[in-house]
């Protein structure tokens, strides 16, 4: 009888732990939710979520990857009037307001409503920043140079039907990046400290467009613009959405 009763409390205790707790799950830890992008933990890793909120349109995410003593500087040999026209600096709040605009749409400068994009197709050759060798700390600091080419599609104006494709093509930029705890005016919601990397400047280096309405490949075979194509820098649609 003595057995019999073990054997039974023995029967009792595996099914409560497979009903109450094994397989219980209001009793498990909840799993934390997957970051949305990638993390700029590394140089190279910031770069990614540039292009990443970029494409996607993430505006919160874009804006956060800028420190608050950010400048973008045209090119004087492709954009001369731009670099005129932004002589004294474009800063991040000009950033953002012209990212946000792309993304989401918005009223620019001149008064114009923006549309927001449909499509962002971005694309750096190079992904891996380097060393900065412009007297700032290596271990702070890196850079990166690369090649960029992109096709952005806007919505079409009315009377137009059909949407706009901006053509980037053999651009070329160069990105600062810092480390956190050595960039300056983070924001409250950002990390100022060794595991996060920030876009502190950004310089577009780029020599000038292709002539004559043509559109050059990343593989360097031109043709002529088709209808709703424009030939364009970057930072011509950077401006045109500020």
């Amino acid at each position: 009888m003595r057995k019999q009763l073990t054997f039974l409390a023995l029967v009792a205790l595996v099914i409560g732990l497979f009903s109450g707790c094994i397989f219980s799950p209001e009793e498990d830890d909840p799993v934390p939710p997957a970051p949305d992008g990638p993390i700029n933990d590394t140089p190279e890793n910031t770069i990614a979520r540039f292009i990443w909120a970029y494409e996607n349109k993430k505006a919160p995410e874009y804006e956060g990857l800028f420190t608050g003593d950010f400048t973008f500087e045209f090119s004087n040999s492709a954009d001369p009037t731009l670099a005129n026209q932004w002589s004294t600096g474009w800063f991040k709040s000009d950033e953002v307001l012209s990212a946000r605009n792309l993304f989401l749409g918005g009223t620019n400068l001149d008064g114009k409503y923006q549309q927001a994009a449909t499509s962002i197709d971005l694309i750096l050759t190079k992904t891996q920043p380097v060393d900065d060798t412009e007297g700032r700390d290596p271990t702070k600091y890196k850079v990166l140079s690369t090649p960029v080419d992109a096709v952005i599609v806007v919505p079409p104006e009315p009377p137009a039907t059909d949407p706009t494709q901006y053509v980037v093509t053999n651009n070329s930029h160069r990105f600062y990046l810092v480390r956190g705890d050595a960039a300056a005016s983070l924001a409250e919601s950002q990390t100022a400290d060794t595991t996060r990397w920030y876009i502190w400047s950004w310089k577009d280096e780029t020599v000038g467009l292709p002539a004559g309405g043509t559109v050059l490949t990343s593989a360097g075979a031109g043709t002529r613009a088709a209808p709703g194509q424009v030939p364009a820098t970057w930072a011509r649609v950077k401006a045109a959405a500020r």
